[in-house]
This record gives structure tokens, sequence and C-alpha cells, in this order.
């Protein structure tokens, strides 16, 4: 962990004047920080593992989202003005086919 010292530290390790970064194991910077001989300046987030986003149902989408959804996904030309259901079929085809090659 880095880092910066706001007092003077000296030692068989060297000696670090107030302001100077260090790279240190992270009990021995926990101990400084607390102590206030220094500054914690890497501050990375916890880490998080990201959630897999599950797509929306077909039977959710508007006849417009499915359009635009085969047309980006799946490169397919959909009938605006076909059913809902057919529209959902042809996706669902789509995918299979494509899960296929």
């Amino acid at each position: 962990m880095r880092v910066r010292m706001l007092t003077l530290m000296a030692g068989p390790g060297g000696t670090f004047p107030p302001g100077s970064v260090r790279d240190l194991p992270d009990g021995e910077a926990y101990e400084l920080i607390e102590g206030r001989y220094a500054e914690q300046l890497d501050f990375a987030p916890p880490a998080v593992e990201p959630k897999p986003v599950e797509p929306p149902a077909l039977e959710t989408l508007t006849k417009a989202e499915l359009v635009a959804l085969a047309k980006a996904e799946l490169e397919l030309d959909l009938d605006p003005e076909a059913k809902k259901a057919a529209m959902v079929a042809a996706i669902e085809a789509a995918r299979a086919e494509k899960a296929k090659a």
C-alpha cells in the first residue's frame, strides 16, 4: 500500500522525511496510518464481483424493441407490422440457429 509520510521515519530501512511516498506491506502501512505517522494514498474500492445481467424476456419487449434487438443482435430484419408473437418466434429461431453455428 502506498503511503505519504507525515513525520520523519528513520530506521534500518532508511530515512524517510515528511512528504516522501513509500510502498509498504499493508500491515506496516496500517500501523503508520493509525499512529498518524502516514496517510494512505491508494484507495482501492473493495472487490465486487459483477452480477450477470439477464436480458429481458422477449415477451416483455415492445414490437419496436423487438425489431431493434433483432437487427442489432442477429442482423435480422423483422416486419414492424408483424404480430408480436411472430417476432418473438423469429428471434428465438434465429438465436437457436446462431447457437448451432
